[in-house]
């Protein structure tokens, strides 16, 4: 029954915000903004307060904190005798944001870039380049700090996110072993 009204609530949201085409399974903070143009796959989640321009592109189980800001490359600051302002935008460039990304509070990411599934990016870090696959990022300009997984744990965590996505309880409690 939980699951249900989840649903229908996220549904409601996404319709009401012009996301119809998003499936009932995202979670879009309601102070969010997203344009009607952004795709999202299954299983997401968008904290409050994130700003995501045209031309994103998010895969399964993508985890987002909030006052996410995607932005940058979209100004033409070239042109001689024209101030920035009156110097047109081009079209935003596609940013992927790919399967099993966690990116955390208050983190800048610029257009036109690709976060490699499997990342992390930890708050605060400005994201101004791609992303390699289970890379943890941090730091302004964000840079890697370490891998998620590494070996034959890539290799069968890539499995997995080839199935079809599967629902389970959002951030439940876990027993962490202390090895």
């Amino acid at each position: 029954m939980k699951n249900k009204l989840r649903n229908i609530r996220n549904l409601l949201i996404n319709f009401f915000k012009n996301l119809s085409h998003l499936s009932y399974t995202n979670y879009i903070s309601y102070s969010s903004f997203l344009h009607s143009s952004v795709s999202m796959g299954k299983y997401c989640y968008i904290g409050p307060g994130g700003e995501v321009p045209p031309g994103v592109q998010f895969g399964n189980y993508v985890m987002i904190g909030k006052d996410l800001l995607i932005s940058g490359n979209d100004h033409n600051f070239k042109l001689v005798s024209t101030p920035v302002i009156f110097s047109g935008r081009p079209q935003h460039p596609k940013t992927y944001i790919k399967d099993d990304v966690w990116i955390g509070a208050r983190v800048v990411v610029k257009t036109g870039i690709t976060i490699g599934q499997g990342s992390i990016i930890a708050a605060g870090a400005i994201v101004v380049k791609d992303v390699d696959p289970y890379s943890i990022m941090a730091g302004v300009p964000a840079k890697k700090i370490g891998e998620r997984f590494t070996g034959n744990d890539k290799t069968i965590h890539d499995q997995m996110l080839m199935e079809e996505p599967f629902e389970r309880d959002y951030c439940s409690d876990v027993e962490i072993s202390k090895e």
